[in-house]
């Protein structure tokens, strides 16, 4: 299959921002077991978990970086102000804000009065920094309540009955540019750390079908894929962040990694992702007879996203790297899942191209759908929890471009169209950050419209 990818050539740099004084927020109450005041300022008592407070009280410590350097509160190019408080001028990434209005909008849920009267801490879907931040070493992870929590990983004689692994071809596209700049110049691929396929409806999924060449009704993959690169023993390698879903049995996120000359697979690092949409009706009684629905079917709504992301870690200070697959998708119970694993095949300073989509669940199959639009997003970053080992060589927004990868078997029957006329998705950089956007223009990205 031929799927939209960028290339990727250099790193990005990261500015910074301002703190000011503030108001309390007005919550006088004492926190329910498990959080604490956020103390974002003076007087704050937001109640937030522990891990939360640590990242604030880190962003209030990094504050004279992340403003401009005129003595005023004007932030950095890609900052904002936290607004945690209405004079919260401290300055933080669009994810860092977006988490300090969750943890405000779930204040009340979290106090001590609200558990002695039984209200529940909801958690709505929301995005914000903690939960794209999963914890930073091997294991397998769930997001609630606000705090990731270790959970069992999936046992690797049960992903390999009942998960097929993807299937990688021969090809490979790979580039290089020449840094004129240094003495003396030489060719250079910048390496990739982070990198996220987003897929969001824009037509009624509910009545929308999804069938897979090979597995049937409802199964299917997201993938995140590397390029191919050099294994340390001469052969080639690939890496594939992946969520696999099929019916009557609950997804998996994985960590996939290849030998793609032997076409062996390392042992998968895997997780368990539960499935909470249920649907009940002639056939299906409640309680126990409900069809289990995920990403097209009764119960998915337009707007909906899906969200799957590879981390490559290499920035811990014992020097060792690490993999991550990070996922939400809206029909499992928590915010957001993770596994991580040690990157034993060598990735680290290797990965230079993304690719990522909604395909067939594995062995090279398709994903069949009738009745279907998609916005799909790629997003792809060179640093990595905050950090921006390679920031000398530039920004991203001055290497990147967008590409053709071919570097996966599965397949899906959606098709790109602009004017109903096949086009090019769309490249936009905002320094650190790159999005290919497949949904620019008057038409929809990706359809597939049958009866």
């Amino acid at each position: 299959m031929y799927s939209r990818s960028f290339i990727l050539f250099a790193i990005l740099i990261v500015p910074g921002c301002l703190s000011q004084g503030n108001e309390a927020f007005a919550q006088t109450d004492g926190c329910a077991d498990g959080y604490v005041w956020r103390e974002a300022f003076a007087g704050d008592r937001v109640c937030v978990g522990k891990e939360t407070r640590e990242l604030v009280a880190d962003e209030n410590q990094n504050a004279e970086r992340h403003r401009k350097r005129d003595g005023g509160e004007e932030c950095d190019p890609g900052f904002v102000w936290r607004m945690a408080g209405s004079q919260d001028h401290v300055c933080v990434t669009q994810l860092e804000r977006d988490q300090a209005q969750q943890d405000n909008n779930l204040a009340s849920g979290r106090t001590g009065s609200a558990l002695a009267t039984g209200t529940p801490p909801v958690e709505r879907p929301g995005l914000g920094v903690n939960a794209r931040t999963p914890p930073r070493k091997p294991g397998c992870f769930k997001y609630q309540n606000g705090e990731w929590q270790e959970t069992p990983c999936t046992s690797e004689e049960y992903v390999r009955r009942n998960f097929p692994p993807p299937i990688p071809p021969y090809s490979i596209k790979s580039n290089q540019r020449i840094l004129i700049f240094s003495k003396p110049s030489f060719p250079y691929r910048m390496p990739l750390r982070v990198a996220s396929v987003r897929l969001s409806h824009l037509s009624d999924p509910s009545v929308a079908t999804l069938t897979d060449s090979l597995a049937g009704k409802d199964a299917f993959s997201i993938q995140v894929n590397t390029n191919f690169f050099p294994l340390n023993n001469g052969d080639t390698g690939w890496v594939q962040f992946v969520l696999q879903s099929q019916p009557n049995k609950n997804d998996q996120l994985c960590v996939w990694r290849w030998d793609v000359t032997t076409q062996n697979y390392y042992t998968p690092t895997c997780t368990t992702v539960p499935k909470e949409r249920f649907v009940f009706g002639p056939g299906n009684p409640y309680p126990a007879g409900g069809q289990q629905t995920t990403f097209v079917g009764i119960g998915a709504d337009i707007g909906e996203t899906s969200e799957v992301a590879g981390i490559l870690d290499d920035t811990q200070p014992d020097g060792v790297t690490r993999l991550t697959a990070w996922a939400y998708v809206p029909w499992a119970p928590f915010t957001a899942y993770a596994v991580t694993t040690l990157d034993t095949v060598g990735l680290r300073g290797r990965w230079t191209e993304i690719s990522g989509d909604i395909l067939g669940l594995g062995n090279g199959s398709q994903a069949n759908f009738t009745r279907t639009k998609l916005k799909n997003e790629i997003e792809a970053s060179s640093c990595v929890f905050g950090q921006c080992p390679d920031a000398s060589l530039g920004t991203l927004e001055k290497y990147a471009s967008s590409s053709l990868q071919s570097v996966t078997a599965e397949t899906s029957n959606l098709n790109s169209y602009y004017d109903f006329n096949p086009h090019t998705p769309v490249l936009t950089c905002a320094q650190q950050t790159c999005t290919l956007d497949y949904s620019e223009g008057p038409f929809f990205r990706r359809y597939i419209v049958k009866e």
